[in-house]
């Protein structure tokens, strides 16, 4: 008999329900009183987009839906994010860069995918500034885990970033005002340590503390059940472990940047939360996960009334 969080992974009406429960909390947060009309519809094309992305790189080994159900569900109890336009942005960018990214998967000759994934990762830099700290770190991983590390690869990486930038500056220079590209890249390039803890709110540490527990739960759960998925997923979930250790810490450095760095860890943290509950089949991880669901609520409910709640 399969358990309740099993049952649930493998049900076909878990996303358009997800779905519902999303737009749900959209309303609550007063998407029609704040006018965040806009940044619903962002959400809802990377929701879309994490589909294809687990869809179309099969990260789960049965049919489920439960990547984009706790990307909904992580994005749901950090709430008291969705009125900033750029954080959302760069999250859509930076998922759309990973499809892409991970199409060139043991194929160093893709040097234009290569090319078209950074440059939406610069598109996703003109809203989040700090997105370009990723860069080396890109590097590595495209060289150790997807095996695409070449010195072509490596230059169309930085021409595609570079290519929003060049399409851009001519406007300014047109207008006459560098200013706002000035700021950019000092924003960019400044290192904001120590960071701004007056900024923490209840909610918002609430929420991190709570991704990033079960975060863990799943990259540990993953690394001694990996050898039951192929290489190529191994290697995709390396790469997902890596980088949502990095956005942890720069979390915790960078708390002024949480609006966008959260989102990035929720897109690099689902998979690996949807591959714990998907493929554990135990009485011990099925409390948990009723746990973890309860958990979620109360978060949501807790982020929706309070949230700007400070220490």
């Amino acid at each position: 008999m399969k358990l309740l969080q099993n049952r649930i992974a493998q049900d076909t009406k878990l996303l358009p329900v997800m779905g519902v429960a999303g737009l749900l909390v959209w309303l609550i947060a007063g998407v029609i009183e704040k006018m965040m009309w806009p940044q619903l519809c962002v959400f809802v094309v990377s929701v879309y987009l994490m589909v294809e992305l687990s869809n179309s790189n099969a990260l789960m080994r049965i049919r489920s839906r439960m990547v984009s159900a706790v990307f909904i569900t992580f994005s749901s109890t950090t709430c008291f994010l969705y009125g900033h336009f750029s954080g959302g942005m760069a999250q859509l960018c930076f998922i759309l860069f990973l499809q892409l990214l991970f199409q060139t998967y043991q194929s160093p000759q893709r040097v234009g995918m290569v090319y078209y994934a950074f440059l939406t990762l610069g598109v996703g830099s003109l809203f989040f500034a700090k997105l370009v700290w990723l860069m080396p770190l890109l590097w590595l991983l495209m060289a150790t885990q997807l095996q695409v590390g070449n010195w072509r690869a490596t230059a169309a990486s930085v021409f595609g970033l570079l290519t929003p930038y060049w399409l851009i500056m001519p406007w300014f220079l047109w207008q006459g005002d560098m200013a706002p590209v000035m700021a950019h890249l000092h924003g960019m390039v400044s290192l904001p340590f120590p960071g701004d803890y007056t900024l923490l709110t209840v909610p918002l540490v609430s929420s991190f503390v709570f991704i990033a527990l079960l975060t863990v739960v799943g990259i540990i759960h993953f690394w001694y059940y990996s050898f039951e998925d192929k290489v190529r997923i191994r290697l995709i979930f390396g790469l997902f472990a890596t980088l949502a250790w990095v956005l942890m810490v720069l979390v915790v450095l960078m708390p002024q940047e949480s609006d966008s760095l959260m989102r990035l860890l929720i897109v690099v943290s689902s998979p690996l939360v949807a591959h714990f509950f998907t493929f554990t089949h135990s009485r011990v991880t099925n409390v948990f996960f009723i746990v973890c669901v309860i958990l979620a609520v109360a978060l949501i409910v807790f982020s929706l009334w309070m949230p700007s709640l400070s220490f």
